[in-house]
């Protein structure tokens, strides 16, 4: 191993301070969420808020353990750890206990660890390895690594949708900001981003109304992307005029044809005529175009079969209550309503410390960790949620900056892996307390009340904070 000298001048002590800010407030609104069970005679050690503190001492102990760490160790195991977490994730099919449905836990002794919050920095470094040796290029000849790069990401995900955890599954989609940063073009994001528009559209908008749209979009953007204008007006105008027909035969005949089903055929026939007209021409916005109308219209047939057959009832109640707020008025439609009053109950400055009410008396479930952000809204009002979200971009943005300042690629990297998880966990946790996305069951980073959360994330930080003390080495 290398000396190390004088490492203290080498760590980020703002990324530190941010860390112990985040987790010391996170501790307090546990606390304070919790607090009457104090008072009604529990023991300290038997409260939330008492065992979280033992899980906050261990954090830091393996904080400082990992300052202690040779940084070359990261990049050489990364294999290792990637294998080893894989190898716990399977136990959890043996030995593992079920916790609200899903059997992601493993029970030692008093305590129970889960698996995929360690799972996480584990294929960061992995992923972080692999890259940094065979890139992210979206070429021909790099589609294996490619593919490796992705299978990496894929097993966990595998493995624990099997548990089945959907929702720790989910957050491995924040790989996806790691893989743009190192090369995959950004028409894929919007790509992304558009389908998933459009699956959130077809839960609510009327099927035929939805092809149109999708279509109109696509020859929109095709305008702006032709030079040649005449080309974009050729092509609607065949449109029409296949639908037209198409319509006229149908009405002519008294076929028994939806129009769903003739806007579909004019829009195959369209596209038959666009590939032979644009045949040998070096015109990939066409292609483009049809790859996401096809895709578009792919999404929404498949949203319904998704949506109905895949998803379980209770995961499908948790999509509908974002639409409609009556629906399980007394499982997931209260949660979800209960979260919302106690957000607003703490108007512009709050209610206090140890004085929020709707947390307190049991009225918002799952109060200290999936709806932790509740207490912070009700107790501290719109002035301390304003603090609470400048304090956790601060900790995003002193990552995002402290990555690009890594010579080494691998922990460049591992940054941005780093900051991409914490940013999925942040902004999921808080969209579906206020109701914006379904309540998928994950926790808020160094807020929500769990030991392996906690140990999880803050190896994932820590491990970046020691890549950066030798930020100028190739690893």
């Amino acid at each position: 191993m290398r000396e190390q000298k004088n490492i203290s001048f080498k760590i980020d002590w703002l990324l530190i301070l941010l860390y112990v800010l985040i987790v010391g407030l996170g501790y307090l609104n546990l606390y304070s969420s919790d607090y009457q069970a104090s008072v009604d005679g529990t023991s300290f050690i038997d409260t939330t808020f008492g065992r979280q503190l033992i899980w906050i001492a261990a954090s830091f102990f393996i904080a400082f353990i990992i300052m202690l760490v040779d940084t070359v160790v990261f990049s050489m195991f990364s294999y290792v750890f990637y294998v080893i977490v894989l190898s716990i994730l399977f136990l959890v099919f043996v030995f593992g206990v079920a916790t609200h449905g899903a059997r992601s836990w493993l029970e030692i002794g008093d305590f129970k660890i889960q698996p995929s919050e360690f799972a996480k920095f584990a294929t960061a470094l992995a992923l972080s390895r692999f890259i940094s040796v065979n890139g992210f290029k979206l070429k021909f000849n790099n589609l294996l690594n490619i593919a490796i790069s992705v299978g990496i990401v894929f097993f966990p995900i595998l493995l624990i949708l099997l548990q089945p955890d959907v929702g720790s599954a989910m957050v491995y989609v924040a790989f996806i900001f790691v893989f743009y940063r190192e090369g995959l073009p950004g028409i894929v994001l919007w790509y992304i981003f558009l389908m998933t528009v459009i699956f959130v559209l077809a839960l609510v908008v009327n099927l035929t109304a939805l092809i149109l749209a999708i279509t109109i979009v696509s020859l929109v953007f095709l305008y702006f992307e032709l030079k040649n204008k005449k080309h974009i007006v050729r092509s609607v105008i065949v449109l029409l005029s296949v639908f037209s027909l198409f319509y006229f035969v149908v009405v002519l005949f008294s076929l028994k044809f939806e129009l769903t089903y003739i806007i579909l055929v004019s829009i195959s026939v369209w596209t038959i005529y666009m590939l032979i007209s644009f045949a040998g021409k070096r015109q990939p916005s066409v292609i483009i175009v049809i790859g996401f109308l096809f895709s578009g219209l792919l999404v929404q047939f498949m949203t319904d079969i998704a949506f109905h057959k895949i998803l379980q009832p209770h995961q499908r109640s948790r999509i509908e209550v974002l639409f409609d707020n009556t629906i399980d008025p007394k499982g997931i439609g209260y949660n979800l309503r209960q979260s919302k009053i106690a957000i607003g109950s703490g108007g512009a400055i709050g209610k206090g410390f140890l004085k929020g009410t709707q947390t307190k008396l049991d009225f918002v479930p799952e109060h200290n960790t999936d709806f932790i952000f509740c207490t912070v809204a009700e107790e501290w009002g719109f002035r301390g949620t304003v603090a609470f979200f400048i304090l956790y971009a601060m900790l995003l943005f002193r990552i995002v900056f402290k990555a690009e300042k890594q010579i080494s690629p691998f922990s460049r990297i591992y940054g941005y892996s780093v900051v991409s998880i914490l940013f999925i966990h942040f902004f999921v946790n808080i969209g579906m307390t206020i109701g914006l996305l379904p309540v998928i069951g994950i926790p808020l980073p160094f807020f929500s009340y769990g030991g392996s959360a906690m140990l999880g994330f803050t190896v994932l930080l820590f491990i970046f904070i020691k890549l950066d003390t030798e930020k100028d080495l190739k690893l």
